[in-house]
């Protein structure tokens, strides 16, 4: 079960969560991640059975509506051929070799 960012787990730590909000980065990821899933040609159900996330949460996720977990989006990422890393503030995509989300 995916939890809403910020809402407690069982040992009391806060899930992280990526926000879908137009001026923030979880709405770039998330729009990066439709970009990608449609550039494979891959509707929400085939990302659905490749990730074994539902297609009506992806489709929740995609339109803003559910605001999925950091773990939940690596998933998402894997099912179209990418990651999710952190680089340092500058570094462009041809220095760091990896397509970056």
């Amino acid at each position: 079960m995916v939890k809403p960012a910020g809402q407690s787990d069982d040992n009391n730590e806060k899930a992280v969560g990526i926000t879908a909000d137009a001026s923030d980065t979880g709405y770039d990821i998330i729009q990066e991640l439709i970009r990608a899933r449609k550039s494979l040609k891959l509707t929400q159900k085939d990302l659905s059975a490749v990730t074994g996330v539902t297609q009506a949460d992806i489709s929740r996720i995609e339109s803003g509506s559910r605001n999925p977990s950091l773990k939940l989006v690596r998933r998402l990422a894997k099912g179209v051929g990418m990651e999710l890393k952190l680089v340092p503030l500058g570094e462009t995509d041809e220095e760091s070799g990896k397509a970056q989300v």
